[in-house]
């Protein structure tokens, strides 16, 4: 038995759902627009480009479009580090392999002491500036 709203002939009632052009929402998501971005590029509100996210085809498109901007972005920097980019090995290193720059503990005593003895030598102008 169907409800008695529905039947095979009914008429669809209210707005006509909104077209989004999927191949515009797909090369925005490659290059890592917020929703909010893509929304508003394509002419929908975002609520509405959230509402057509729940389609799980359309949700799996964007998710596979900024998985590829993703790879492809970190295949340019891979390829900029085996160029030579001495700055763009150090990103990776310390992102991928967790290298750090270190100090070490001399180093940070005189830094200390240093900066004792530039606070005294100021506390010494304050006092002769003060005293004249």
């Amino acid at each position: 038995m169907t409800s008695p709203n529905k039947t095979d002939n009914a008429v669809q009632r209210g707005r006509p759902p909104l077209e989004i052009d999927w191949g515009l929402a797909e090369k925005l998501a490659q290059i890592a627009c917020t929703d909010e971005e893509i929304a508003a590029i394509v002419g929908v509100s975002l609520e509405t480009f959230k509402r057509r996210k729940r389609d799980p085809e359309f949700a799996e498109m964007l998710a596979g479009a900024r998985a590829k901007g993703k790879g492809s972005l970190r295949r340019m920097q891979w390829q900029a580090a085996s160029a030579g980019s001495i700055p763009m090995m150090i990103f990776l290193g310390k992102n991928l392999l967790g290298q750090r720059d270190r100090f070490d503990e001399e180093t940070k005593e005189n830094a200390a002491e240093k900066a004792k003895e530039i606070a005294a030598a100021l506390k010494a102008m304050v006092a002769t500036e003060a005293d004249e």
